[in-house]
């Protein structure tokens, strides 16, 4: 019975407690993964903003070289001019012919080269109207030609406007000229910056990238695929105020630094820190920017604003990848946890029949062992029986000896 009572404790133990078992096991394993998957979401999201700040990097690297090269082939070529004796010191119509042949031939994608004299006045030009000007009246001017180093200057981006009303944004390149070590006078020209698009875009050909903005140390915008903003400051707020207040903190970043990434605020609750990707969402605005210094204490900053579509369909799909790979793992676990259920419920049910199988031949065998008991009990009451019969018949037959013997003493003696 006591056997029996075990037997039964142990087969039916409640169902819950498998039940609480699996559960607990599908609950931690879930967030195990959860977890697993999350560290291993926020280590691929960073991968995909190192490359997607390397590959910024990489492009406003290359349009900022692309600028100081091609400005520095501007300079180069007013290098060469100026080695002409007859552009040095000839007279006003032969130094004009003479600019007007070189520059053709030598491309200096420059517009009204002329020499300026000591004095500060033209001395010959590609535009004959510049000729006897007073070039001493821009300050850029003043610093060549009155400084004692005559260092060469670029001005200013402005608009100049051209006989009849046509207008062109431009900034002034002048070189020093000597003779012997003595001063005589610059050489310089126009840049203009209607070429530029065609210069900064040329190295995003083959790239998906945003818009290209220019700005000058002074914060004018020099260039911008948004024409209505070249021209403009971004620190007296030129611009349209979603514009400027990219601009203008990049402008400020740039100062404080030669290059780097600016991404435009977009926090959340509890950060702190920018994040090109956020809770799956690509900020509204990433740039990268990179100082050029285009001649001594004159920077030039390119901007290349960033495409943000390859980063968010990147970052989109690999979050629907590794869900769905998230979830295929969470299926599979669950059927190995249906396959285990299953098992020990087979078992369960395997070991409740052994176990049900040996209590019928346990009760059968203590059935035969208490039937047989009871035939024991019976003889031993036989043989008790019979003890008590043979016990009595000896001492009945002590007492008949004992009395033969007395009667046989009676004999005698009569």
């Amino acid at each position: 019975k006591e056997f029996t009572s075990k037997t039964d404790k142990i087969t039916k133990r409640p169902i819950w407690l498998l039940a609480v078992l699996v559960l607990t096991i599908v609950v931690v394993s879930f967030f195990a993964f959860v977890s697993l998957g999350q560290n291993y979401q926020d280590k691929i999201r960073a991968q995909i903003e190192n490359d997607f700040i390397e590959r910024q990097q990489f492009l406003v690297a290359d349009a900022a070289n692309l600028i100081f090269e091609s400005f520095n082939d501007i300079e180069n070529n007013l290098v060469l001019l100026s080695e002409d004796p007859i552009i040095r010191y000839g007279k006003p119509d032969d130094c004009q012919k003479r600019l007007q042949y070189l520059t053709s031939l030598v491309n200096a994608k420059m517009g009204n080269v002329g020499r300026v004299n000591v004095d500060g006045l033209f001395a010959c030009s590609l535009t004959t109207g510049l000729v006897g000007f007073d070039a001493l009246q821009f300050e850029y001017m003043q610093k060549i030609i009155n400084n004692e180093e005559h260092p060469k200057v670029l001005s200013r981006a402005r608009v100049f406007v051209y006989e009849g009303g046509r207008e062109e944004y431009l900034s002034a390149l002048h070189i020093p000229l000597f003779d012997d070590g003595e001063f005589i006078g610059t050489l310089g020209g126009a840049v203009f910056f209607d070429e530029l698009p065609q210069l900064l875009l040329s190295s995003l050909t083959n790239v998906n990238s945003g818009g290209v903005v220019l700005l000058d140390d002074n914060g004018d915008v020099l260039f911008s695929d948004r024409e209505q903003s070249i021209g403009k400051n971004v620190i007296d707020n030129g611009l349209d105020i979603a514009e400027v207040e990219t601009l203008k903190e990049i402008y400020i970043e740039a100062m404080n630094s030669q290059d780097g990434i600016f991404v435009h605020e977009h926090l959340h609750a509890g950060e702190s820190e920018k994040s090109i990707l956020s809770d799956g969402e690509a900020s509204e605005y990433v740039a990268a920017y990179k100082t050029v210094e285009i001649i001594p204490g004159h920077n030039w900053i390119v901007v290349v604003e960033a495409d943000l579509s390859d980063v968010k369909e990147t970052y989109a799909s690999f979050t629907n990848n590794f869900q769905i790979q998230l979830l295929v793992v969470l299926l599979a676990l669950a059927l190995v946890l249906f396959l285990v259920m299953y098992i020990l419920f087979y078992w369960k049910k395997i070991l409740e029949g052994q176990v049900q199988e040996r209590t019928q031949k346990l009760n059968s065998r203590t059935s035969e062992l208490e039937k047989t008991q009871v035939k024991m009990k019976d003889k031993v009451e036989e043989l008790e029986k019979l003890n008590e019969f043979m016990t009595g018949r000896e001492l009945k037959m002590l007492e008949l000896k004992k009395e033969i013997k007395e009667l046989k003493n009676k004999l005698k003696i009569t």
